[in-house]
């Protein structure tokens, strides 16, 4: 899938503008809508560096350390939609995933990664 589309789909859905002609970027909007929409920010005193991110699923699904501008989404189920349903790279879910996570939280972040057994980085 190419990245550009996708965000200009997300994009236009965001606003309520529904492009019936593409119906892969529809179930990626639907899934990132279910599943990286609404959240909750938690700080541990052991851990003050890190800002910990909750699904609405209670889940922590995401680690941001707002010194380094990184983020580490420890959400398998997230990467391997967009690898095994969308056909999508490694490169091109983190650059998805940090645009959504931009535009949805409004964190500033510079990098993001993933499980390591979800893919395997060489």
């Amino acid at each position: 899938m190419n990245i550009k589309i996708l965000k200009r789909h997300i994009a236009l859905s965001k606003l309520g503008i529904v492009e019936s002609d593409n119906s892969d970027a529809q179930l990626s909007y639907d899934f990132l809508m279910e599943n990286l929409s609404e959240f909750t920010y938690h700080n541990i005193d052991r851990y003050p560096e890190y800002i910990f991110i909750k699904n609405h699923h209670k889940d922590i699904i995401l680690e941001y350390n707002a010194m380094h501008s990184c983020m580490y989404m420890n959400h398998d189920p997230i990467w391997t939609f967009f690898r095994d349903k969308m056909n999508m790279e490694y490169e091109d879910i983190r650059e998805l995933l940090i645009w959504w996570i931009q535009h949805i939280a409004d964190i500033k972040i510079q990098y993001i990664t993933s499980p390591s057994h979800v893919f395997s980085i060489k």
